[in-house]
């Protein structure tokens, strides 16, 4: 079997011929600048060309949804199907921190300057904040494992310095670097790689580390060494090796920024122009709440109280909401609301919705009266006890006025005349009269306006307000 009919003898002929891209690069473009954008297009190219159809090695920025945004990176290797883009340019991207799965720092020459300006960079973007795995997150794997770390990787085409000499510095420059922003991977094309590996106690040597996840990961009992292995012209093997494991842990994620950084700078106003509702047709239908009216209040929904049988607990309460040409049930309790609808959708799978300390049925074609029999089916078909709470009986009645005749407002308004009357002497009396008046006159005048409803007048009551010659007033009927 040859070298090229390999799958290892394959990604290694892509290594030589990406090398060969470079040396032309190299050979043709003088301007450094240019001669490392050409680069970095080569490697994009490449992984482009063999990372899964799901991933995409793209150039520019990532941000995070606090708005942090790193500088410009030469290789991001991120989740193009769950992820939005937002692109200027027509070149660059902005990609959002919880697709980004690896970044990729690409050098001519590496050597120990180039080594830490590729650590700053990888660093800026592992410390962007990621949100923690939560129930949207889909994994791609049937295990556990699963990891939403952007692994790190300094790609250098050359190096002026040996790989031993190479790693040495890494170990320098970990000391300076927070464990999670440090970079997992180096890879010296034609040369070797340097990585992680774990070994657990007492164990033997279990495998190349993947970065952790989060601050809050369980700490495994294990020992992490830095390694370095002269992989030679296999070197990008070990790379796309290791890259690949990583990608197939990296869940999906649907990677969009809260609202309130989407919404950032829109109005905060809301004009009402309508109401609307979906009647059983599944239409949505304009919704006109009944006029309020004082005198004919809107009688309260009626209730179902649900109660264990033998021990009376209570179970649940069902209160009946009128809608456009049905009901809806919301259902307080520990029952749940699916397993008491069965008996009444007719058919239909019953669903419901929770809202705060509730459950909401969906829209029914169920009308009050109908409602109000279900006690009757729900004792029949299980062994609750389900009584229905009718509405108090409505009573019109007054109760509130604004006359002195009552006596509330004759507290109010005759008590310090009274007082001042019964215990003042005649000088302080007019003392009183005039510090006090100014302001009970006023007061006792507006009594003397004429009432808003004419009919509720009424003929002035012989009582206190007539011995102290105040004037007596209109009342009015409210509806309570």
């Amino acid at each position: 079997m040859t070298e090229k009919s390999t799958i290892a003898g394959l990604i290694s002929q892509a290594a030589k011929k990406l090398r060969d891209d470079f040396q032309q690069v190299r050979d043709t473009i003088s301007h450094s600048g240019e001669k490392g954008g050409e680069t970095e297009e080569k490697v994009r190219e490449f992984l482009n060309g063999h990372l899964p159809k799901r991933f995409h090695a793209t150039k520019g920025f990532v941000i995070d949804a606090d708005n942090q945004m790193s500088d410009h990176q030469d290789v991001i290797i991120y989740d193009q199907q769950s992820s939005p883009v937002y692109r200027y340019d027509g070149a660059n991207q902005i990609v959002s921190a919880d697709a980004v799965a690896a970044i990729m720092e690409v050098k001519s020459v590496l050597n120990k300057s180039q080594l830490q300006e590729a650590y700053d960079k990888i660093e800026e973007v592992k410390r962007l904040r990621k949100r923690p795995i939560s129930e949207m997150d889909q994994p791609t794997t049937e295990g556990a494992l699963t990891t939403t770390g952007t692994l790190g990787i300094i790609l250098g085409f050359a190096s002026d310095i040996g790989l031993d000499k190479l790693a040495e510095h890494c170990v320098e420059l970990n000391e300076k670097y927070e464990t999670g922003h440090r970079p997992d991977m180096i890879v010296v094309l034609d040369v070797g790689v340097i990585n992680y590996r774990v070994q657990f106690v007492g164990g033997q040597d279990a495998g190349d580390l993947a970065p952790a996840s989060d601050d809050e990961f369980v700490i495994p009992p294990c020992f992490v060494h830095l390694v370095a292995r002269e992989d030679g012209a296999f070197s990008l093997n070990r790379l796309f090796t290791l890259l690949l494991s990583h990608l197939a842990l990296y869940p999906r994620r649907p990677s969009i920024p809260p609202f309130s950084v989407l919404l950032e700078g829109t109005s905060s106003l809301v004009h009402g122009l309508g109401v609307y509702q979906f009647n059983t047709e599944r239409r949505l239908v304009r919704y006109e709440p009944p006029a309020p009216t004082p005198t004919i209040p809107s009688p309260p929904s009626p209730l179902i109280r649900i109660r264990d049988r033998v021990s009376k607990e209570e179970l649940a309460t069902l209160t009946y909401v009128p809608w456009q040409d049905g009901g809806i049930i919301r259902k307080k309790g520990k029952l749940p609301l699916i397993g008491l609808l069965v008996w009444f959708t007719k058919g239909e799978p019953p669903r419901a919705v929770r809202v705060d300390d509730a459950e909401l049925s969906m829209v029914m074609k169920v009308t009050r009266p109908e409602f109000e029999k279900w006690p009757t089916t729900i004792e029949r078909q299980s062994n609750l006890s389900a009584t229905l709470e009718a509405p108090p009986p409505f009573e019109m009645r007054q109760v509130l006025t604004e006359g002195t005749a009552e006596p509330f407002m004759a507290r109010v308004f005759l008590g310090i005349v009274d007082m001042a009357t019964k215990v003042l002497s005649h000088e302080d009396k007019q003392a009183f009269d005039e510090r006090y008046m100014p302001t009970l006159n006023p007061a006792l005048e507006l009594r003397t306006t004429p009432s808003l409803y004419p009919q509720a007048d009424r003929e002035p009551q012989r009582g206190s307000a007539e011995r102290h010659n105040c004037p007596q007033s209109t009342t009015r009927s409210v509806a309570f």
